[in-house]
């Protein structure tokens, strides 16, 4: 399979795919082939919309388009689809958070694996050029050993998005749309998994939803870092930033959240601080160029399926921690 005659399927008609994964596919030389939605209007509104041929209800005529399926449906049907898309022979990303639970990850991951298919998931904040260019400093020892890091994810969720997000579906919510960003991200940028978290989430809420609209979180690593994260859908003129703390230094990213190639990053020293230079890509097209490569060359993608079952893993321990009665309890991550 060369690079250019990848044929992608799109398993949902979603706005990420329409804002961002069919031109990251096109800027890659792949060829967008199908569109399944199980509302056969919103599937021909969606192709005509975007200049696609193919669109269906039928999953069986759907597979038949495609060499790779992007899982953008809602969250509850990620393992049924992904499982589906495995026993097809089609590569997959999937959109986060993989599944809803730990046992449909597991289950995902081993069909892709005995299917001798591809299993990327979509957490795009690691092909941010910032975000990669951080990773490399912590890891060449630029601050140090890494004591403390915070990222704050918080903005307003656009209202034609509160379907998709604020229900009392398993897979939605505050939590596993966005904490799980910045628990891979965390992860990601540091080379180490937490062991236990605590978090309080805020009843304060948009609209008429009940849903949590914000949580913070601190989280423990193996090394020792202490890591703090905010995420809210309810605040609007909020900058997104992380920071790294080291016992040589300082690592300071803004505007490095998003799914646009932007961002800054500067290096703070005890002698002063310098601004890090940066050469800005799309994120979502980095997800599928390292996608790309991995089908026709065995390497690895940004974001493999153990990834998202260990983000799940934390967001589930969060999510339990957040629940308690009992004020900032301490809740250990199961694996």
């Amino acid at each position: 399979m060369s690079e250019n005659k990848i044929r992608w399927g799109l398993l949902g008609a979603s706005t990420i795919a329409r804002e961002r994964l069919v031109n990251a596919i096109r800027s890659n030389g792949g060829h967008v082939a199908s569109v399944y939605s199980s509302d056969r209007g919103r599937a021909d509104a969606f192709a005509d919309a975007l200049g696609i041929s193919a669109r269906t209800t039928d999953l069986g005529e759907f597979f038949d388009h495609c060499d790779a399926v992007y899982v953008s449906s809602v969250n509850r049907l990620h393992h049924a689809h992904v499982l589906a898309a495995a026993s097809a022979g089609k590569h997959v990303l999937c959109e986060k958070p993989l599944a809803t639970s730990l046992e449909e990850a597991a289950e995902m991951i081993e069909g892709c694996r005995s299917a001798g298919v591809i299993l990327g998931v979509n957490h795009h904040l690691r092909g941010s050029t910032v975000n990669r260019e951080m990773a490399a400093l912590v890891q060449s020892g630029a601050i140090g050993q890494p004591l403390f890091a915070r990222v704050i994810n918080a903005g307003v969720l656009p209202s034609h998005l509160y379907r998709g997000r604020l229900t009392d579906e398993p897979g939605s919510g505050i939590i596993f749309d966005k904490a799980t960003h910045d628990i891979d991200l965390l992860r990601y940028l540091l080379a180490e998994t937490p062991l236990e978290v605590t978090a309080m989430t805020s009843d304060v809420a948009v609209e008429s939803s009940s849903i949590a609209q914000a949580v913070m979180s601190t989280m423990r690593f193996p090394s020792g870092l202490v890591a703090q994260t905010f995420d809210a859908f309810n605040v609007p003129g909020s900058a997104t930033e992380v920071v790294i703390n080291g016992t040589e230094g300082s690592l300071y990213a803004s505007d490095c959240l998003s799914g646009r190639p932007a961002g800054a990053l500067k290096l703070v020293m005890a002698a002063g601080e310098r601004p890090i230079p940066v050469s800005h890509v799309d994120p979502y097209t980095e997800v599928i160029r390292y996608l790309h490569r991995a089908m026709t060359t065995g390497t690895r993608p940004l974001a493999i399926g153990e990834d998202g079952r260990i983000a799940i893993s934390v967001a589930i321990a969060m999510s339990i921690a957040a629940r308690s009665s009992n004020v900032g309890p301490k809740v250990e991550i199961s694996f």
